[in-house]
């Protein structure tokens, strides 16, 4: 499986640079573990563009989330929503932390489409470990409204 992480975001200048340098942090130190595990066959591409956006930049999206699986190249596009204050406001620990989070949204959203051929269990443990992270650090996803 391959991850990629990129980001939908309305960061200005030194956020956007922490954004930049920590979730390509993760994304090497994933993919460099992905490479020797096997979580089915069900997932070749992992892709997560969080979405950090100003309550002013939310109006007037066409979405405020993505959430898709294509079966048929086994890839996905995810699109979820991080606090954009909460972000702003974190520090790097903190924010590494909202972008592992974000990921493991998305594996849970997953484990719930995907019925056979995906270990989605396993992957989200692999991925808290690598982190140093237990689920009970993982808070609840709440489903962003419609503005």
């Amino acid at each position: 499986m391959r991850f990629s992480l990129s980001g939908e975001i309305s960061l200005k200048d030194e956020q956007y640079e922490k954004f930049r340098v920590i979730s390509n942090e993760i994304r090497t130190r994933v993919n460099e573990y992905l490479t020797k595990r096997h979580y089915g066959d069900a997932v070749n591409v992992l892709f997560l563009a969080p979405t950090i956006f100003s309550f002013e930049a939310y109006v007037g999206l066409p979405y405020k989330e993505r959430k898709i699986y294509r079966k048929k190249d086994k890839s996905t596009d995810y699109r979820l929503a991080i606090d954009y204050n909460e972000f702003v406001n974190a520090d790097d620990k903190e924010k590494e932390r909202l972008l592992i989070e974000n990921i493991i949204h998305a594996i849970r959203d997953l484990k719930r489409k995907i019925k056979k051929g995906f270990d989605g269990d396993k992957l989200e443990a692999d991925i808290l470990s690598l982190f140093s992270l237990k689920s009970e650090s993982i808070r609840e996803r709440e489903e962003l409204k419609r503005l």
